[in-house]
């Protein structure tokens, strides 16, 4: 099954860890996955995405990667899990959770679901985020709970919200996204937003008819960072 397949996974600092290679093509999740193995802090287990032959997994483009399908299946990384060019997609409460010390890059992940507050990406713990699509037709496209999180050049369109910080801890950054047609904000936080929020480098554009909030922070936000963005 699905999560036994990736419970295999192993990483160990000084040793190395596992690759799961993913051909061009597409694959349904049979089962939720939610991964209890953990790479090493050096040596992450890597689920990594090419077209034809491994060694083009530098040319990252989206119509070359895998397609996970995975329904109303959750998928939820381990500790010092990394993802690189993969297209995920799903209809669960969150496609794609992630773990402690995670990287995603060059992935699209899409909440396809109706539901209202349906998230495409769910932050973890000290995660890196970069050069990703997101989006989420009636929820939140990147959803932060948690402290020491970077959210670097990606483009978050067409969702609820492209980005709501719920975090109760610190130092979220938000630097060089492109944040785009989101219904109600670009970026919003909630009753516990971070206590370190930096947003910076950032272009947040509605719409031509002016759709939705730049920035929304709720009252009694806190040491918030606004420098550099073009808010339109």
């Amino acid at each position: 099954l699905d999560d036994e397949l990736f419970e295999n996974g192993l990483g160990t600092n000084g040793t190395g860890a596992m690759i799961f290679w993913m051909k061009n093509g597409s694959f349904t999740l049979g089962e939720t996955v939610a991964i209890s193995v953990a790479g090493g802090t050096q040596a992450p287990i890597l689920m990594v995405g090419f077209n034809a032959l491994r060694s083009d997994l530098g040319i990252s483009i989206q119509g070359n990667y895998p397609v996970i399908s995975a329904g109303a299946n959750q998928l939820t990384l381990g500790t010092n899990w990394d993802s690189y060019n993969i297209s995920w997609t799903g209809t669960a409460t969150n496609v794609l959770v992630l773990g402690t010390r995670n990287k995603v890059v060059n992935n699209k992940i899409v909440n396809t679901s109706t539901s209202a507050a349906r998230t495409a990406l769910f932050a973890g713990a000290n995660c890196f985020v970069a050069n990703n699509e997101v989006i989420s037709y009636r929820g939140r496209a990147v959803n932060i709970t948690t402290t020491n999180c970077l959210i670097k050049n990606n483009y978050i369109h067409d969702s609820n919200e492209g980005i709501i910080a719920l975090s109760s801890g610190n130092l979220v950054v938000i630097d060089g996204n492109i944040i785009a047609s989101n219904v109600t904000a670009a970026i919003t936080t909630g009753a516990t937003a971070p206590t370190g929020l930096f947003i910076t480098g950032n272009t947040l554009y509605g719409a031509e008819n002016k759709l939705g909030i730049g920035v929304n922070l709720i009252t009694a936000t806190s040491s918030v960072t606004l420098v550099n963005n073009i808010i339109a």
